[in-house]
């Protein structure tokens, strides 16, 4: 019985057609917004299949990334992946094996990039420095590069319908110097986002969980249910008093520790935000 609704609650995340939903205008600029968590305003999460729950599956005009700025969590709207292509130092020419949303890491002897298109499959490849050579590492769907002082690390996986299911991979270069991937983890579920903390311990949230990974691979889950898994986090960020913040599209969740339990609050920027319904 769990699995199935799990299946049906995943599949409803992808399957409503977007032609069915009108978010209200986005009138507003950019710049118009704060930028300043602290005077987000605190509302109830959103409960799955609500109005609301419709209206922040659907609102990829604002997918939020948090940061920390002058010692302050901060949201701005996400950068485009025209943007994340623009930081490279040749043009990009792809072709069918490389499909899907890009992910560039620099390394001494080049690039490595990743290609996800979900469902369509994803690979990850090496670079020259001019981008005149290239050779395919792996078939992983990268989802975010995690550097570490013990190496380059990496998230992967899959979520579509019913399916997911992830993993951390070590990525480092053979005796040959020839780059290579290996499973380091693997996590149950597929992985939005994650960042290492100063203890050297991931922090990961996927679609199902919030979890920490430690270096010796203990898993601890600080979130066992999350209710933003169709709300689709692209970015994550450890605040100085040790909350988490998760960018993602229309608010931004904080997680807290009381008393060694974690809990989430859910932030929007404005009225606005809240006030906002689907129309037919």
């Amino acid at each position: 019985m769990i699995h199935i609704f799990v299946s049906t609650w995943l599949l409803l995340c992808f399957a409503i057609p977007l032609t069915q939903l009108t978010l209200y205008a986005q009138s507003r600029h950019a710049s118009a917004l704060p930028e300043d968590l602290s005077v987000w305003l605190k509302v109830p999460p959103p409960k799955d299949f609500s109005d609301p729950w419709y209206v922040a599956n659907y609102d990829t005009q604002h997918e939020w990334q948090v940061d920390i700025k002058n010692g302050r969590p901060v949201a701005h709207l996400k950068k485009t992946n025209q943007q994340v292509k623009s930081i490279l130092p040749f043009v990009l020419k792809r072709d069918t094996k490389m499909p899907g949303e890009l992910q560039a890491y620099k390394v001494r002897d080049g690039w490595l990039l990743g290609f996800n298109a979900g469902e369509w499959g994803g690979s990850l490849w090496w670079y020259s420095a001019n981008g005149k050579q290239r050779y395919r590492i792996s078939y992983d769907q990268i989802t975010q590069f995690l550097p570490t002082k013990r190496g380059l690390f990496a998230l992967e996986g899959l979520a579509h319908m019913s399916l997911s299911f992830g993993q951390i991979i070590e990525i480092r270069r053979d005796k040959k110097g020839h780059w290579t991937s290996s499973r380091f983890v693997d996590l149950g579920h597929a992985p939005y986002v994650g960042v290492v903390d100063s203890a050297g311990n991931f922090i990961v949230s996927t679609t199902h969980n919030v979890i920490e990974v430690h270096p010796d691979k203990i898993q601890n889950v600080l979130l066992p249910v999350v209710f933003w898994s169709c709300f689709y986090p692209r970015s994550i960020a450890l605040g100085p008093s040790g909350d988490i913040y998760l960018g993602m599209r229309h608010g931004v969740v904080r997680i807290h520790a009381v008393n060694f339990t974690y809990t989430a609050d859910w932030l929007l920027p404005n009225k606005d935000f809240v006030n906002a319904r689907q129309q037919d």
